[in-house]
């Protein structure tokens, strides 16, 4: 068994720190869902060292509105997702320019949801 254990995050993608000036951590499901969340907000060829790796945005939602072919693409991203077991559920939404998606996802550690 592995245990993740990552950077915690606030809700502008800046660490946060505690109470003693140290950066805080997450590990466990709370890790795994914000890792996540994290890899759904990743741009296809964003990374420019695996630029094969995230979500075509553009080349489905924003340019076609093709929500199934994103649906896709973003169940394909969120199982790969180290110590992510299968994606129960997901739901996108996109009204206008704005896309939503809901998530459930079974983890080693258990069943969490994501939002994004």
């Amino acid at each position: 068994d592995t245990n993740m254990i990552t950077f915690q995050l606030d809700d502008k993608n800046d660490l946060t720190l505690g109470k003693s000036a140290s950066i805080e951590m997450l590990s466990g499901i709370k890790a795994v869902a914000q890792t996540a969340e994290n890899y759904a907000k990743t741009l296809l060829g964003e990374m420019i060292h695996a630029i094969d790796e995230g979500v075509p945005y553009f080349g489905t939602v924003f340019a076609r509105g093709d929500t199934v072919q994103f649906e896709a693409a973003l169940r394909r991203r969120l199982q790969s997702v180290p110590e992510v077991r299968a994606v129960r559920s997901l739901t996108v939404l996109q009204v206008g320019e704005i896309v939503s998606y809901n998530a459930s996802i079974d983890t080693i550690y258990g069943i969490t949801t994501i939002n994004g």
